[in-house]
């Protein structure tokens, strides 16, 4: 029986200490105690360590981050290494715990295990550590991207097709969903995968011979037979290939079995005689060899020819005259080292050359022409060009390129909107290439994708004309009048309103608004008019007498309404008339009206005025028909003008802008072209009209856009000569040119704006091997204008060296040494009396091509030249701050 006491003889903090280790005493077992007292710690997280897709992460930032895929597994780890009593390690999300379910698993380290990762699980997870003493906690972030893009290994030719050779392994850009080639910048957020170089093509090298069944013997006596022996070889694919017999001759151990062998039995005197075979008419594939074969008799030591008809029924059939040569590859081509990339950024290109090389019996190789291996369909020809990647291209000259505002959703009204695209374009290698937004931000804000536009009031639409109920006659017997309102009204934003213009309703559709109305007759059934006398005249010219008329019915004197019901208007007698006749009228003159205001605010306008004929007549100011003052010569002759021009300056131009028309069809079937329609155009007096282009140069910040452009390119290409003779200098040169689909010379500038490629290299280094090699001078890259404008200066290092050993040399001619320093940025500072003299496209070929430096082009592009300068001095700027 074992008995154990155990005894807490010390405690700290309510915690008891440990016993340390036991030792047995005199054959029974006694626990001898060792108080091991654990001082309580806090937790402290020392490490968090992330596993995405099977590779850890080890992270060291404050807060971390863990890049993630879509479908993939991430394993996030907290470790927490220090704190007594061991710590509990709980996650969390946005402040709620995280459970073990389908997605999301706590492993018995502690350790947050996500499968299947989603899009929407990006987000802060905080690991807590935490005992009785205290807690501690870390924040990784889980950073789930999925691109549009991708690298995608390559692997290049292997160097031997047999034996131990090398390959390079590298990579390239392409796109996910059809496989097009992009460019390396399109995958700089994705960590490309190492460049290296592995070994291939572990086939032997060594062949085997194979031989086929001997052939049927040639004659029935003293013949030969015949079968074909060939040397056979696996390559690194699997394939079996027939190469030269000198592959298996390589062994002495097996050598060639015989292709002849002899067959039949002694024949009698007679037998056919033939010649060696000629040697093969083709150097490598299927070739012919001739003989003559010939009957003789045996005469003693002698051969007699006879007819060959003797020998055909002694002997047997003649023997075969002609046969097949070289049955199998005897060439295969030899490709050179690939050239260095043709560009120094970016995707380039780099080629080597081929030969063919022919294989002989012996081993020896020769040099033959190419049509050799390529007449061979079993031979597959290595690539002549792959892609190279050396470095990024810097970009130079961050520029927003905006396109025209769309239409408004709304024209009038209010609430409505316009767009436009805003795109960050930088140079890169003389063309504009698209870019993030981030690097135009950087040098220049970007222009607004967004306003308001159709503030107006929306016109009245669909005048018409509208009328209510007729209101009662206006007499309660015989015929009366009765009336209604008709008003024009139009239709504004979906409600009826009246118009502003009623004109706009025709008037020859306007309902009437007053109508006869018929009551019952009156009490009066036979109504007269009855007139007194004429009283006496008011003067003795031009004067005016009256009398009395009333309404008479039967013997009573009743109400004028009555009469007018039943007798016609026209019938009433008058109650007025012109007595004395026509007074004599003095001293014609014409009187002019107030002047009108003026019909337009600015850009010639119009004012009038009315005229009248006046005279005086008894004294008294008279007004006349104009006729007669115009009818009297001295009169007319004073005539005041009643017409004048008035605000003659032109009107004020606002929101210029460009626009542009639809593209024409395409003329031409290579190098066609489309034209468009391209206006100035802003608002006059509210109106949209088309103005002279210079009203847009300078108050529009984009360029003119082009009325003309390509429209079915030719296909051009570069073109290269054979490398010329090495000089003193270890470099050769050959000419570069580019050329249409048809082999015709043309500009290079179309090759550089239709196809990717640079223009490949015109002078390349080579072995020299001459006497004496030849010192040269070797200058760098201008540097940046130390001035943005009035005259500043450009530097550049200018070096001796050897170009053989491209080292720092002496003994260069100081008299042709170049200058290491120029002006530059010529033009003012002041860009407001700034212009361009030259059009438009001959000042962006002066700035794309850096000829702004010298003092003429400077002054006859200044606009364009110092906009540019500008821009790069920004950049610059931008530049050294972020370094610091």
């Amino acid at each position: 029986i074992f008995h154990l006491h155990v005894t807490c003889t010390r405690s700290v903090n309510g915690l008891c200490c440990l016993p340390d280790h036991a030792h047995p005493i005199n054959h029974r077992y006694r626990l001898h105690m060792t108080c091991l007292c654990l001082l309580p710690e806090p937790p402290t997280i020392t490490d968090t360590t992330a596993r995405v897709g099977g590779f850890p992460v080890s992270l060291t930032m404050p807060t971390r981050l863990v890049p993630s895929r879509p479908d993939k597994e991430a394993v996030l780890t907290c470790r927490a290494a220090i704190g007594k009593p061991t710590p509990d390690v709980t996650w969390y999300r946005q402040g709620k715990e995280v459970t073990n379910n389908d997605r999301f698993s706590i492993l018995s380290d502690g350790s947050l295990q996500l499968t299947n990762v989603q899009l929407d699980d990006e987000d802060n997870y905080t690991c807590t550590a935490t005992n009785i003493v205290g807690d501690d906690s870390s924040v990784i972030w889980l950073a789930v991207t999925d691109f549009e893009n991708q690298w995608v290994v390559v692997t290049g030719t292997c160097s031997r097709t047999c034996a131990r050779g090398t390959r390079i392994v590298s990579s390239e850009c392409r796109r996910k969903s059809d496989g097009q080639l992009m460019t390396h910048e399109d995958c700089r957020e994705q960590r490309r995968p190492l460049i290296f170089r592995e070994t291939c093509g572990e086939v032997s090298c060594e062949g085997r011979w194979e031989t086929f069944q001997f052939g049927q013997c040639s004659a029935t006596c003293e013949g030969i037979q015949e079968r074909i022996v060939s040397c056979r070889q696996r390559q690194r694919d699997g394939r079996v290939l027939t190469v030269g017999d000198s592959v298996c001759q390589l062994d002495d151990r097996r050598p060639k079995p015989p292709a002849i062998q002899p067959c039949g039995d002694e024949c009698s005197e007679y037998k056919w005689n033939a010649t060696d075979w000629t040697s093969c008419s083709v150097e490598c594939g299927d070739g012919t060899q001739t003989r003559y074969v010939l009957c003789v008799k045996s005469s003693g030591r002698s051969l007699i020819r006879v007819d060959d008809s003797v020998c055909n029924e002694k002997v047997g059939p003649k023997l075969r005259e002609t046969r097949v040569c070289n049955p199998f590859p005897l060439c295969q081509y030899d490709a050179s080292e690939w050239s260095i990339c043709s560009v120094s950024c970016d995707l380039g290109v780099r080629t080597r050359s081929l030969s063919c090389i022919k294989i002989n019996d012996d081993g020896s190789r020769k040099t033959v022409t190419l049509n050799l291996c390529a007449l061979d369909t079993t031979l597959v020809a290595p690539p002549l060009t792959q892609s190279c990647y050396t470095r990024t291209c810097p970009c130079i000259i961050p520029q927003w390129i905006t396109e025209s505002w769309t239409s408004c959703s709304r024209t009038c009204g209010g609430n409505g909107t316009q767009t436009r695209s805003v795109t960050c374009y930088c140079s890169l290698r003389g063309r504009l290439q698209h870019t993030s937004d981030s690097v135009c931000q950087a040098v220049i804000s970007k222009p607004a994708t967004k306003r308001a536009c159709g503030q107006g009031r929306c016109p009245c639409q669909r005048h018409r004309w509208k009328w209510n109920a007729w209101e009662g006659c206006s007499v309660s017997c015989e015929t009366g009048v009765e009336k209604r309102q008709v008003t024009c009204v139009c239709t504004r934003e979906g409600r009826e309103v009246l118009s502003d213009n009623p004109r706009r309703c025709l008037a020859f559709y306007q309902p009437s608004s007053q109508r006869d109305c018929y009551e019952p007759p009156c009490p009066c059934s036979n109504p007269r008019w009855e007139a007194g006398n004429w009283t006496d005249c008011s003067a003795t010219c031009h004067g005016m007498r009256t009398r009395r008329v009333k309404c008479n019915c039967g013997e009573e004197i009743v109400d004028d309404v009555v009469c007018r019901m039943r007798i016609p208007t026209q019938m009433r007698p008058s109650n007025e008339e012109a007595c004395g006749g026509q007074c004599p009228c003095e001293d014609y003159h014409y009187r002019a009206g107030e002047w009108s205001p003026c019909s337009q605010t600015c850009a010639n306008g119009t004012q009038s005025r009315q005229l009248s004929c006046r005279c005086y007549m008894e004294g008294r100011p008279t007004v006349r028909p104009t006729k007669e003052c115009d009818d009297d010569d001295t009169v007319a002759a004073t005539r005041p003008i009643v017409t004048r021009s008035c605000n003659d300056a032109p009107c004020p131009c606002r929101n210029q802008r460009y626009v542009t028309g639809d593209w024409s069809a395409c003329v031409g079937s290579c190098g066609g072209t489309q034209t468009r329609m391209v206006q100035c155009r802003c608002l006059i007096q509210e109106i949209d009209t088309v103005v002279p282009d210079d009203n847009c140069y300078f108050a529009v910040a984009v360029r003119r856009p082009q009325s003309i452009r390509e429209c079915t390119p030719c296909q051009y290409g570069w073109v290269t000569t054979r490398w010329r003779r090495c000089t003193a200098t270890c470099q050769h040169r050959r000419t570069v040119y580019c050329a249409d689909q048809y082999g015709n010379e043309v500009e290079d500038s179309l090759c550089y704006e239709f196809i990717d490629d640079e223009k490949p290299l015109t002078m390349g280094r080579c072995n020299y091997t001459g006497p004496k090699v030849k010192i040269v001078w070797e200058v760098s890259a201008w540097s940046m204008c130390s001035k943005a404008c009035e005259r500043g200066r450009a530097r550049r290092t200018v070096t001796c060296i050897n170009p053989c050993k491209r080292e720092k040399a002496t003994g260069c001619d100081r008299r042709t040494r170049p200058r290491h320093l120029r002006a530059c940025n010529s033009f003012p500072c002041d860009i407001s009396n700034c212009m361009d003299s030259g059009n438009a496209n001959y000042c962006e070929f002066v700035r794309r091509n850096n000829l702004c430096w010298t003092r003429a082009f400077a002054y006859r592009c200044c606009y364009t030249c110092r906009l540019g300068s500008i821009i790069r001095l920004q950049h610059k700027l931008h530049q050294e701050s972020q370094a610091d």
